[in-house]
């Protein structure tokens, strides 16, 4: 939304909820959960509630990991395959805070997704790349188990939802220069 970055986490569809005394993810250190505070749970401040984008369309929480093999394997073209290294430069060069890697990645592998389904690069080669980067910022033992692969599997699952149109959208907004109708059109009418 429209928050600063070092706000924490704002979870809403498809968020979790964790309820006490739930087991840790890892039990062995942690144990189980514990409420830290207790009582009704206030309705959201005006305030913050428009810094939050509202919800478009419907939205899937995961693939299995058969329909995202299936994913992977039917979107593997490579139109501009240099997009997927300027996405990650960028990233690289404006990093997140710590509070907010998780969530950042969870955008940025859609955004990749929509590029891949797109036919900009393959679907296979930035999940590779982009967990490579998101390890280099959030250490394997730091990450919950399976983290990069659960982000993975939502952000696919948000991009096989689009529609023909929406992916459509998508390629002509982030490289009209790839059609060759929108480009002859452009240049019949300087």
């Amino acid at each position: 939304g429209k928050f600063n970055t070092g706000f924490g986490d704002v979870r809403g569809k498809n968020g979790i909820i964790i309820v006490e005394p739930s087991l840790h993810s890892n039990s062995e250190q942690f144990g189980h959960y514990k409420w830290k505070r207790t009582g009704i749970l206030p309705e959201l401040p005006l305030n913050i509630a428009l810094q939050l984008p509202q919800r478009s369309g419907d939205s899937f929480s995961t693939l299995t990991r058969s329909e995202a093999a299936d994913f992977v394997s039917n979107h593997n073209s490579e139109t501009y395959p240099q997009l997927l290294t300027q996405r990650i430069g960028y990233l690289l060069k404006n990093p997140p805070v710590q509070n907010t890697r998780h969530g950042t990645f969870q955008r940025f592998l859609c955004l990749a997704m929509k590029d891949a389904a797109a036919g900009f690069y393959s679907a296979n080669y930035a999940l590779v790349e982009i967990e490579m980067v998101f390890n280099s910022f959030k250490s394997v033992t730091d990450q919950t188990p399976r983290e990069f692969e659960s982000m993975a599997l939502w952000a696919m699952a948000q991009v096989d939802a689009m529609t023909k149109d929406e992916i459509a959208i998508h390629s002509l907004t982030t490289a009209p220069h790839l059609s060759d109708k929108l480009m002859n059109w452009v240049r019949n009418h300087d």
